[in-house]
């Protein structure tokens, strides 16, 4: 009996010493992620299937060109497939004042700007938004930070931060949180909370996806779910460069779109 009450009591002091994970330091955990954002460009080849209420599937086949300039960022989605979406291309330009947003439409022939309002409706009927994409970097730029903790996915230890994005950005969501695998700070969950504290959708990585292209770390699986509509939209990056010659045309308000016509177009040297 002696001994079953020494074991118990041992169990309990075991539980009672158990190191705690403290709230990690949420610019820490920034400045790791911002570690696996490319340092010039980036080129992602994207698959993304989406999943509606009544469980039809369409799948959209895209290039994602991403390029850093000395106070902006700039990316530009070209849809390559199916072919009734083929040449839509959005250009997307954040500077620390504001965000535009550029839609070229190919049966209309023509560049128009898109509100802000517009930033958070669907993008080609998937479940992510231009702001989803957009709030998915917020963890290495932008937005203030407060540590929540630590915790576990699939065995992997994450560090828990929440974002609150900037005052002026008139954000649709009232705060993120992510969940950044401590290993490789790659974001492995984030939950999309609207105005109201409302849970809308969750961003999910596939750990098994994680993925080493040089120094750089991403997961190569993920899915936007929407809480709201039971949709959901499962994105692959099929193909990654980071750093590599593109031309500032794929960038440009008036030239963006014109790479569609030819699949080699967007990775040349500018020769300007």
């Amino acid at each position: 009996m002696m001994r079953v009450v020494l074991l118990l009591t041992a169990g309990v002091a075991g539980v009672l010493t158990a190191p705690v994970r403290a709230a990690p330091d949420p610019e820490e955990v920034r400045a790791c992620s911002r570690a696996n954002l490319p340092e010039k460009t980036m080129v992602q080849d994207l698959t993304l299937d989406s999943t509606d209420r009544a469980g039809n599937r369409r799948q959209i086949e895209a290039t994602f060109f991403v390029k850093r300039f000395e106070k902006e960022n700039r990316a530009n989605l070209v849809v390559r497939a199916p072919i009734d979406l083929s040449g839509v291309s959005y250009l997307m330009v954040d500077t620390p004042e504001s965000d535009r947003l550029f839609l070229y439409l190919p049966s209309l022939q023509k560049v128009r700007r898109v509100s802000g309002k517009t930033a958070t409706e669907s993008l080609l009927g998937t479940d992510f938004s231009y702001e989803d994409m957009k709030q998915l970097r917020s963890i290495s730029e932008g937005g203030t930070l407060a540590g929540e903790g630590a915790g576990e996915i699939d065995g992997r230890t994450v560090d828990i931060v929440a974002l609150t994005p900037p005052a002026g950005d008139e954000s649709a969501y009232e705060r993120l949180v992510f969940r950044v695998d401590r290993e490789t700070c790659v974001t492995l969950r984030v939950d999309f909370f609207e105005r109201g504290a409302e849970l809308t959708k969750r961003y999910t990585a596939d750990p098994s996806s994680l993925r080493q292209v040089g120094e750089r770390w991403l997961a190569t699986r993920s899915t936007m779910t929407d809480r709201q509509d039971g949709t959901e939209t499962q994105l692959e990056v099929t193909s990654v460069e980071y750093d590599e010659d593109v031309s500032d045309g794929v960038f440009n308000s008036r030239t963006f779109y014109l790479g569609v016509y030819d699949p080699d177009a967007a990775r040349r040297r500018d020769a300007g």
